[in-house]
């Protein structure tokens, strides 16, 4: 378990630095010290241990189990009560090895003046991000209140997704020139693959959407002031605009399988055609030598009382028949075009 801290006292930024292991004394006396208007706490806390829920819930007059269910991911992912909100966010993680998504949960409890989110550890670098930010900005931003720190969170939640976007948009492009001269089964699995990445993003996005936009509009005006609503509305608008962007992909996604299958189509088509040829061409030589062959047969029977067999040149005359008889069918098939 890791703690660190950002507060704003008497004008004053202080940074505490990263505590490591639970410190009781420490954190009651951060949460339990009374905050003015222009004053503010934000405490983080990586991978909580039960001790935490204990003290949480004794400071906020509220179960500890409350508190560790709701950190789990069970219930409501809002919270209001006469003291406090408990929020529940989310940022979600895709596994290229599994093809599958998943999602962390960043937990906060919001009161007038002390902000306090508990995350597990994979999200400690996003949190660090903003830690960074806080060392900059921190006057800035918590003589507004400690909700202010909520969209600097929200935001880094979906900070490394733009640079991502752009390259999958630029990779579906890719699909589309290659599916004109590739209609490999290994390209229709990618562009399914690419395609079930992007639905299963669309769809976790969306809860994560979802809940913000909850929380943007229920949360009451006593934690969240006008000005950090303002812009927390912003930070939940960048998250909308990225859900269409995604969307977007997919449907270009789907563009992308459709140009395979037009492409897919005209190549079969042509192999089609080309076969019907091969089967033309089989077919006039079929034509022709089918009579050739009924002459032959009959008279390749070795049967003596056959009078013709007996007339002076027969031999020559068949010959000039059977000539006749191709050249004839090949002046015919010449004129209906058929070859």
């Amino acid at each position: 378990m890791k703690i660190q801290s950002s507060s704003l006292t008497g004008g004053k930024v202080q940074h505490g630095g990263v505590l490591d292991g639970f410190h009781p004394s420490v954190l009651q006396a951060m949460v339990g010290q009374p905050w003015k208007a222009d004053e503010g706490l934000w405490l983080d806390v990586e991978d909580p241990d039960p001790a935490v829920f204990a003290l949480l819930g004794q400071w906020l007059h509220l179960s500890p189990q409350l508190i560790t269910e709701h950190f789990a991911g069970y219930g409501n992912p809002h919270l209001y009560f006469q003291n406090c909100v408990l929020f529940r966010t989310e940022r979600v993680f895709y596994h290229f090895e599994t093809e599958r998504c998943s999602s962390r949960n960043l937990c906060g409890i919001l009161t007038g003046g002390v902000l306090i989110t508990l995350h597990p550890p994979t999200l400690s670098r996003m949190v660090g991000h903003v830690f960074a930010t806080m060392e900059a900005r921190g006057a800035e931003v918590l003589c507004k209140g400690p909700s202010a720190v909520l969209p600097l969170l929200f935001d880094e939640l979906i900070e490394d997704y733009k640079p991502v976007l752009e390259d999958w948009q630029n990779e579906i492009d890719q699909f589309e020139q290659d599916s004109l001269h590739n209609t490999s089964g290994q390209m229709l699995s990618e562009i399914l693959r690419f395609k079930k990445l992007v639905t299963q993003l669309r769809h976790s996005f969306n809860k994560v959407y979802r809940d913000q936009r909850r929380l943007l509009i229920a949360c009451p005006e006593a934690f969240l002031g006008a000005a950090n609503r303002s812009q927390l509305g912003q930070s939940v608008n960048r998250l909308g605009r990225l859900l269409l962007e995604v969307e977007e992909i997919r449907q270009h996604t789907s563009s992308a399988y459709q140009v395979y299958a037009a492409a897919l189509s005209l190549e079969m088509t042509r192999s089609s055609n080309h076969m019907n040829r091969i089967m033309e061409r089989l077919a006039i030589v079929t034509s022709i030598f089918m009579p050739l062959t009924f002459i032959v047969g009959v008279y390749g029977m070795n049967i003596p009382d056959m009078p013709e067999l007996h007339f002076q040149g027969f031999y020559f005359a068949l010959w000039l028949v059977m000539l006749s008889i191709a050249g004839g069918l090949l002046y015919f098939f010449k004129k209906m075009r058929w070859y």
